[in-house]
C-alpha cells in the first residue's frame, strides 16, 4: 500500500517537475520573441507595458526555479535511494546536474547584469564569452532533457 501511494506521488511530482520546465522555458521563448524586441523601441507606452511584462514574467521564473529546484531534489532522492543503482546513472546523474547549476547561473547573472548596467565598460573574458549567451543555455536545456531520457531509460532497465 505504501509503495502504491509512495509512486503516485512520485508521478505527481514527475508532472509537476515537467509542467515547471515547459513553463520556464516557455517564459523564456515569449521574452526573447517579445520583450527584447520592443526594447529598442523608444516609446512611452511600450516601455511601461514592458516593465510590467518584465515583473510578471520575473514571476513565473522565480515560481518555475522553486518548483524545479524542489521537485527536481525529490526526483533525485527518490532515484538515489534505489538499491540498483549503477555508476552510468551517477555519472550521467552529475553531468545533468553540473549543466543545472551552470544554466541558473549563468541565467541569474543574465538577469543581474541586465537589472544593474555597469555604466563602465567592463571587459568580458573572450575564452568564457561563448558559454554565458543565449544559444549555450538553450544547448544545455536541450542536453538537459536528453540526459533526463537516457536516465529514465537505464532506471526502467
Amino acid at each position: 500500500m505504501f509503495s502504491q501511494i509512495s509512486e503516485i506521488l512520485i508521478v505527481f511530482v514527475r508532472w509537476i517537475h515537467i509542467t515547471s520546465a515547459v513553463i520556464w522555458v516557455g517564459a523564456g521563448i515569449l521574452h526573447l520573441i517579445t520583450i527584447r524586441h520592443f526594447e529598442h523601441t523608444s516609446n512611452k507606452d511600450w516601455d511601461a507595458l514592458i516593465k510590467k511584462m518584465r515583473g510578471n514574467l520575473a514571476s513565473i521564473y522565480s515560481i518555475a526555479v522553486l518548483s524545479l529546484t524542489s521537485t527536481g531534489a525529490i526526483i533525485m532522492l527518490d532515484a538515489l535511494l534505489k538499491p540498483d543503482l549503477s555508476l552510468s546513472y551517477i555519472s550521467i546523474l552529475s553531468i545533468k546536474l553540473f549543466l543545472v547549476i551552470l544554466i541558473f547561473v549563468i541565467t541569474i547573472n543574465k538577469n543581474r547584469t541586465s537589472k544593474y548596467k555597469n555604466t563602465e565598460s567592463t571587459k568580458t573574458n573572450k575564452f568564457l564569452s561563448p558559454f554565458t549567451n543565449y544559444m549555450f543555455v538553450t544547448i544545455s536545456g536541450i542536453l538537459i532533457i536528453i540526459l533526463s531520457d537516457i536516465l529514465r531509460t537505464i532506471s526502467i532497465s
